[in-house]
């Protein structure tokens, strides 16, 4: 199951409650997203980031009423950012399908919300560089957050990083998809 962990802040904006860590079940597979709230220019935004590669999501100028219920509002989030970003219909459509079951949790790896609060500073100077809220562009944002190399994943930047275990997920499922009238359901059980 994937976990959308929030900071305190952001937890106090939702109207979900955080799982305590038993009842989570097994981490996903691809890795866990951690959330915060902050703002600028006294309005508020939501910066996203998936724990194993770096990859951001950001929503600007975000109402209460909007992010309530954090899971859908990170699952249009996040199909909106990997649209800009160039992803595919399938290569969108099989990550989303990754996160259909969200449950909300509590930050715990320290490095990860380290970057996570690097990536909040980035994102308020990139919109001060760009002339402020009104001014800027929440894609180009985006975009130039996920290019930005950074030390935690090896100077790789986050878009790079994401666009791996997508490829590898999607080439799992083409071969399941392909074994399935030729296997038995044992086999191809196996092979999941």
């Amino acid at each position: 199951m994937a976990v959308i962990r929030c900071t305190t802040k952001l937890l106090a904006s939702i109207d979900e409650s955080p799982l305590p860590a038993p009842e989570l079940g097994s981490p996903s597979s691809l890795g866990d997203w951690y959330g915060h709230i902050f703002s600028v220019e006294r309005r508020k935004c939501i910066l996203f980031i998936h724990e194993p590669t770096l990859f951001v999501c950001l929503g600007l100028d975000v109402t209460k009423a909007a992010c309530r219920h954090i899971a859908p509002f990170f699952l249009s989030l996040l199909d909106g950012t990997l649209r800009h970003e160039g992803f595919s219909e399938e290569e969108r459509t099989w990550l989303l399908s990754q996160h259909r079951d969200l449950a909300v949790g509590r930050t715990q790896n320290r490095s990860t919300l380290g970057s996570l609060n690097n990536r909040v500073t980035d994102t308020k100077l990139l919109i001060q560089h760009q002339g402020g809220l009104d001014c800027c562009d929440v894609g180009t944002v985006n975009h130039l957050l996920n290019e930005t190399p950074m030390k935690p994943i090896r100077y790789r930047n986050g878009l790079g990083q994401m666009r791996a275990p997508v490829s590898r997920g999607l080439g799992r499922d083409r071969v399941l998809r392909l074994l399935r009238p030729h296997c038995s359901a044992q086999s191809v059980k196996l092979l999941q």
